[in-house]
């Protein structure tokens, strides 16, 4: 760009927070989401990852109670499952409610994380949905498009690249993501999972501002709890599933 159109870098006014005290954060689901986080939902495979985030999606479009939380208003939502296929999607989101204005959900978009075009193509559409949408992809195995998961580097660079697209579009990610398997020093896995365990590189943990793990509790079941919670204290939840295995009590 020519000189006279490129704009400077704006700093903090710290005088002003100073006066006026640090801005409060803008939950969208006090206690838990934040506008504009970055958020990663893991747990092993199986254990109710997408079922308790779809509930959440269709919270957050209706305004209604998610897990006994109100939402602090309706927000659109972009729910892209790539992992599932058009009829298990379909499904799940007519079971727990079906459709209700503002949640749009996508099955099969081939979204890659590592392509521009596809970049390019989600910021788009993020866009054309009006108000800054609560974006879920589901899962990361199926979006960041990465050859080496395990790579911290390019891990990293899909990070910058939603940082990037967060800022343009105003919206809050919510990834899917798995776990790996418990060392053997864990005792098999009994006790409460760390963030280290979030499955391939450590840059999933050190990039999101907040992390949640799903773990298996009692029969039918699961425990919801932060590891990573910038800004709040850590909380945790209980989610217990109906028979069908389908829909959160």
């Amino acid at each position: 760009k020519p000189p006279d159109t490129i704009r400077p870098y704006s700093a903090l006014d710290l005088w002003e927070i100073q006066q006026n005290g640090i801005p409060t954060l803008d939950w969208l689901l006090p206690g838990w989401l934040v506008a504009k986080d970055v958020c990663i939902i893991g747990g092993d495979a199986g254990v109710g990852k997408s079922t308790t985030a779809a509930v959440m999606a269709r919270s957050l479009a209706s305004g209604e109670e998610w897990l006994g939380i109100t939402p602090s208003r309706r927000t659109p939502v972009l729910y892209f499952d790539e992992e599932q296929g058009d009829e298990m999607v379909a499904r799940l989101f007519l079971q727990i409610g079906g459709p209700v204005p503002g949640l749009n959900v996508f099955s099969g978009q081939g979204i890659n994380l590592t392509d521009p075009n596809s970049v390019e193509r989600l910021s788009e559409t993020i866009r054309s949905f009006g108000p800054p949408p609560v974006v879920f992809l589901d899962t990361v195995q199926q979006t960041f498009g990465v050859d080496d998961a395990n790579n911290a580097t390019k891990i990293g660079a899909i990070y910058g690249s939603l940082f990037r697209l967060r800022d343009l579009t105003g919206a809050t990610f919510v990834l899917l993501h798995h776990i790996s398997k418990p060392p053997k020093e864990e005792g098999g896995g009994n006790g409460r999972l760390t963030i280290h365990r979030l499955r391939d590189s450590s840059a999933h943990a050190t990039q999101a501002s907040t992390v949640w793990f799903l773990q298996a509790a009692d029969p039918g079941s699961v425990e919801m709890f932060h590891v990573k919670r910038r800004g709040s204290d850590k909380k945790s939840l209980r989610v217990t599933y109906s028979r069908d295995g389908d829909r959160i009590e």
